[in-house]
């Protein structure tokens, strides 16, 4: 069975499996952001920043449009290794596990993505 999905009331989806609205969503996702780890991760300080990270990258391409690293960073204010992260972990289970697709941009060297609804 698929996971359970929200909009907005902009017609845009949420997250899966989490309460609707940006503000509960990143209540939500903060207590999942706890599974993060890494050599220089510190929940006390991270998990809230990564919770917004992940939630403003989701928001940015979920419109369906292809999008690059560099203009999701623009847009969110980001860092791009920040927004590659966040692409990445949109793609694992435990974060959705949502159909983030990705392609060079025609005629370039340059990769984009954008969500498949």
């Amino acid at each position: 069975m698929p996971p359970e999905r929200y909009t907005d009331g902009y017609g845009h989806d949420e997250l899966p499996l989490f309460r609707k609205g940006r503000d509960k969503q990143i209540e939500d996702m903060a207590k999942f952001v706890d599974e993060f780890d890494g050599k220089h991760y510190e929940g006390k300080t991270d998990k809230e920043r990564l919770a917004r990270q992940i939630k403003g990258v989701h928001d940015h391409i979920s419109s369906g449009a292809w999008k690059t690293v560099e203009e999701i960073s623009m847009a969110t204010g980001y860092p791009q290794p920040s927004v590659s992260a966040q692409l990445r972990n949109l793609r694992k289970e435990k974060f959705g596990g949502l159909d983030v697709q990705g392609r060079y941009r025609a005629g370039t060297r340059i990769f984009e993505y954008k969500l498949n609804k």
